[in-house]
C-alpha cells in the first residue's frame, strides 16, 4: 500500500470514531458500510463497560446487573457474532460479584476481557481514594476476573 494510500486511510478511520452511547443500529449501519470494504481493510474498535450501574435511576442496581445479564449481553454477543467482532469488555466488581456468568459469556465467545474497577459508589470513585487504594481495588478486580475465568 503506498504511503498515500495508508494516509487516507488513516484519515477515514479516525473520522468514523463511534461512541459507546450509540444505538446498535447505528454500529449496525457502520458495520455493514465496512461489509462492503475488502475483508482486509475492515476495522472496528469497540469497548464494553459491564456494570450494575441504572443511568435511568442514577444509582448502582441489581435490576440492571439482572438486565445486562438476561438482555444486554446476549444481544451484544449475537450482534458481535454476526459481524465476527472480537471486543473488549470491561467489568466492574458489582457485576463480577453479583453475575460471573457475564465474565464467562464473553470469553468463552473469544472477547477480552478487563478490569474496569471494584467499585462504582461515590466514596470509593478513583478521583476520591489514594492510590495505593485504587491499586488494591484493581488488583482485587483483576484476580477476581482470573478466578473466575481461570486465566491469567
Amino acid at each position: 500500500m503506498s504511503l498515500n494510500k495508508q494516509r487516507k486511510c488513516l484519515k477515514t478511520r479516525t473520522k468514523k470514531h463511534y461512541r459507546s452511547s450509540q444505538s446498535p443500529s447505528s454500529i449496525q449501519k457502520h458495520i455493514a458500510r465496512n461489509k462492503a470494504m475488502p475483508k482486509k481493510e475492515r476495522y472496528i474498535l469497540v469497548t464494553n463497560d459491564v456494570e450494575t450501574t441504572s443511568i435511568v435511576n442514577n444509582r448502582l442496581s441489581e435490576s440492571a446487573g439482572n438486565k445486562v445479564l438476561h438482555e444486554g449481553m446476549p444481544r451484544l454477543l449475537d450482534l458481535y457474532s454476526k459481524y465476527e467482532i472480537k471486543t473488549t469488555f470491561f467489568y466492574c466488581g458489582d457485576i463480577i460479584r453479583q453475575h460471573p456468568q457475564c465474565v464467562v459469556l464473553a470469553y468463552e465467545n473469544g472477547h477480552e476481557i478487563g478490569s474496569h474497577g471494584w467499585s462504582h459508589e461515590d466514596n470509593e470513585a478513583f478521583d476520591v481514594l489514594s492510590l495505593d487504594e485504587q491499586i488494591e481495588h484493581i488488583t482485587k478486580s483483576k484476580s477476581e476476573l482470573e478466578r473466575i475465568i481461570q486465566s491469567e
